[in-house]
């Protein structure tokens, strides 16, 4: 998959939320693309907006405005690729190994008894 991200212009991941309020979407995927400096634009679900900017979502049930998006994402790749280079640094920043080591760290070290667990 990286080898295809690379190489890619535009990952379109057209998640939507049913009227039953089911939602389908995973972030993980826009994760990956981000990394491998892919440029993304995904439909507006929450697992989405965890990963992207408002910028880089979309309600996919307009296909008008999808389509309109897409071209201009396509038309700019410089752009693309900036906003995607920008991208990558803040998920780097939040979801790298560092800092989500710390966060599992500081979970951890909640967890423990005051004392260290040392008292009988």
């Amino acid at each position: 998959m990286p080898a295809l991200y690379r190489r890619a212009a535009l990952f379109v991941a057209p998640f939507v939320r049913a009227e039953s309020g089911d939602q389908e979407g995973l972030g993980l995927v826009l994760v990956e693309a981000i990394g491998c400096g892919c440029p993304v634009l995904a439909g507006d679900v929450p697992a989405v907006s965890d990963v992207l900017a408002e910028s880089w979502r979309i309600d996919v049930r307009d296909t008008r405005a999808l389509a309109a998006r897409i071209v201009q994402m396509l038309a700019d790749p410089t752009a693309s690729m900036n906003q995607a280079q920008e991208a990558r640094g803040r998920l780097v920043s939040h979801l790298g190994w560092d800092q989500v080591a710390a966060r599992y760290a500081g979970l951890l070290q909640s967890a423990l008894p005051r004392d260290g667990g040392m008292t009988p």
